[in-house]
């Protein structure tokens, strides 16, 4: 697809030029928060580990003038690593990258801008030997579509918190504090490689590592304390076991949404997946939220049918655009929250 604007080139944002990013996606994305709140927050998120030294926020301006504040459009980028299976048997870690905060300001939108920069980046992923991109849509499947993202499964799960979950069996489980994290994400993303080898067909997965866990929840905390709401303690659960075996869940807080968003699950069984739902319920609702949302798990076989509701969202749709070969059929697994930005 050929450019529409030549004279423009996309460069990573000096620091006055992120400034004025920040300012201009604030009227899309700072629910909640005021304006130097959001600016805060933007900032500690720019800093953790999920993004120092992976993270780009990416200005597409005149060729001629490469450092003006005058911005036609942005977005940011973050680098990150997938599992990938394309022989059988065979698991390799890609480099992939996730696209966010695509913004153009009112004054210049309709005039292929962002189609602009977008085609910019992913020639940018090419050069850098980049296997995919992904991102999520709030403009529905069609523009990026067009530019080479493919839309995956974007269904998700809710349960109400009044409609409790129950299960059978004992099943003891132990709560996940910030500090086990790291350790649970490790050993989840070791019996993950080993998963994938028995896929019998191609697959990618984004890696579930613990700074992108971490960037999830750090989220929640800057927005509980910036709204003076008691910040959680508890950021998942796991069952206890004495053999190698793994079932969690990990979460993160949406308090303007009145809702818990289950970032991964994973869950061996149908009793051990219920209760870990219902942990999930009695979490929400020490947090006074309505409802625990779960994106493209395959868990329908382990409700009730009353127990859930089974929607297409409209909103962050899962996006991607495969560069390693030609064969862009592949399956994209774990396609849950915590790969969200």
């Amino acid at each position: 697809m050929s450019l529409k604007h030549p004279h423009l080139t996309i460069v990573k944002a000096n620091a006055e030029q992120t400034k004025i990013t920040n300012r201009n996606t604030f009227v899309e994305w700072g629910k909640g928060l005021s304006l130097d709140q959001y600016l805060e927050r933007e900032t500690i998120l720019a800093n953790l580990d999920f993004t120092r030294d992976k993270f780009i926020v990416w200005v597409l301006v005149p060729k001629e003038n490469p450092n003006t504040l005058d911005i036609v459009c942005s977005c940011e980028t973050f680098r990150r690593t997938a599992f990938v299976t394309i022989s059988p048997g065979v698991i390799e870690e890609y480099l992939c990258y996730s696209i966010a905060s695509v913004f153009t300001p009112p004054s210049n939108r309709n005039n292929g801008y962002a189609s602009t920069m977008l085609l910019l980046l992913s020639n940018k992923f090419k050069e850098q030997g980049a296997s995919f991109s992904f991102l999520y849509s709030d403009v529905g499947p069609v523009f990026y579509k067009r530019l080479g993202w493919q839309v995956y499964s974007h269904t998700e799960i809710r349960l109400d918190v009044s409609k409790p979950i129950e299960y059978e069996g004992n099943v003891t489980l132990t709560p996940i504090k910030y500090n086990d994290i790291k350790h649970i994400a490790e050993k989840d993303c070791g019996l993950l490689k080993l998963e994938m080898r028995y896929t019998g067909r191609r697959a990618l997965a984004v890696v579930p590592s613990a700074p992108c866990i971490e960037w999830m929840i750090m989220r929640t905390k800057y927005f509980a304390k910036a709204c003076d709401i008691d910040e959680p303690t508890e950021w998942g659960a796991v069952v206890s076991s004495r053999d190698d075996s793994l079932d969690f869940v990990l979460w993160s807080h949406e308090f303007n949404e009145k809702q818990l968003l289950i970032l991964r699950l994973r869950g061996s069984n149908r009793q051990v997946t219920r209760a870990l739902l219902r942990q999930a319920q009695m979490e929400a609702l020490k947090h006074n939220l309505d409802k625990v949302i779960i994106w493209n798990a395959n868990i329908a076989d382990v409700l009730n049918s009353d127990e859930f509701e089974i929607v297409a969202r409209e909103h962050s749709l899962p996006s991607l655009a495969w560069y390693h070969d030609n064969n862009g059929d592949i399956e994209w697994l774990l396609n849950e929250k915590y790969a969200w930005c």
